[in-house]
């Protein structure tokens, strides 16, 4: 591969972290940003979802946000619920995305899985 394409899913290599999924699709640094649906920003949030969870958490998803959230509540204090620590990251993805003249799409496909574990945890008992 060349420096103008890169595996979506294999971005984080160079930190060590193992390859994620076979099913990630090839993206060029060129390809138009404007023919990318919602349904492929979906698909790759809930791609990167499983594939994270492989690696940081459980086969059942990412749940490292209530641990987060404990220790910072525990070390600040504060009483921070886990939506509320979703819901920074979401303002921190929509920050990223905007200091840019162009769309991040790392931090829009975070976004969108952030925004599902914000809208999961709220909807059980915080």
């Amino acid at each position: 591969m060349d420096k103008e394409t890169f595996q979506v899913g294999d971005q984080f290599s160079h930190y060590g972290y193992k390859k994620w999924t076979p099913y990630f699709h090839e993206v060029k640094a060129t390809d138009d940003l404007k023919h990318i649906s919602a349904v492929d920003v979906l698909t790759a949030a809930a791609d990167h979802m499983r594939a994270r969870a492989s690696v940081y958490d459980k086969p059942t998803g990412e749940r490292s946000m209530a641990a987060t959230v404990k220790a910072f509540n525990a070390q600040t204090g504060h009483a921070m619920s886990e939506s509320d620590g979703w819901l920074l990251l979401l303002n921190l993805k929509i920050i990223r995305d905007r200091q840019r003249e162009a769309p991040h799409r790392d931090s829009l496909e975070d976004l969108v899985a952030y925004g599902a574990l914000y809208g999961e945890s709220r909807m059980k008992v915080d």
